[in-house]
C-alpha cells in the first residue's frame, strides 16, 4: 500500500495508532489493550479470508510449493522460538 499512495510504512503504522511519533523523543510503540489486540486479529484474519478466496482461482503448483515452504519455515521457527527466521 505504502508504494501504490507513494507514502512512508510508518505513515500507516502511525494512522493506525500502532506508532506514535513524538518531537525530540523520536518513534515508539502504542500501548494497545487486550480488546484493540484482538479487534486487530479479528480484522486481519477478515481481509486476509477475502484476499485468499480471490487469490485461489489464480494460484499455481509453484505457489503451493513455495507456500508449504513458507509454512516449514514458520513452524520450524516456531518450535526453535526463533523469531528472526520467520
Amino acid at each position: 500500500m505504502s508504494a501504490e499512495f507513494q507514502c512512508e510504512k510508518s505513515c500507516y503504522r502511525e494512522a493506525e495508532g500502532l506508532v506514535k511519533f513524538e518531537a525530540h523523543k523520536g518513534a515508539s510503540a502504542s500501548q494497545l489493550s487486550i480488546a484493540q489486540v484482538t479487534e486487530l486479529f479479528e480484522l486481519r484474519a477478515m481481509i486476509e479470508t477475502e484476499l485468499l478466496a480471490k487469490a485461489i482461482p489464480n494460484v499455481q503448483d509453484e505457489d503451493f510449493a513455495s507456500a508449504q515452504q513458507t509454512l516449514s519455515n514458520l513452524e520450524h521457527a516456531f518450535r526453535s522460538e526463533d523469531a528472526i527466521a520467520c
